[in-house]
């Protein structure tokens, strides 16, 4: 059985802002740059999530 993470619209917006950010296609991208846009977009998420003022 394998794992897969189901996204919402937010989740998936952001991972295609980032991709078109560096200049990927999210249609065209490769399943490595998709993954480090994911990565790229949850941890920028976290980290506003835990900003302190």
């Amino acid at each position: 059985m394998s794992n897969f993470i189901v996204k919402n619209n937010e989740r998936k917006q952001r991972q295609e802002q980032i991709l078109k950010d560096f200049g990927q296609n999210s249609n065209t991208a490769s399943k490595e740059a998709k993954e480090k846009a994911e990565y790229i977009a949850e941890k920028t998420m976290e980290i506003k999530r835990n900003w302190r003022v």
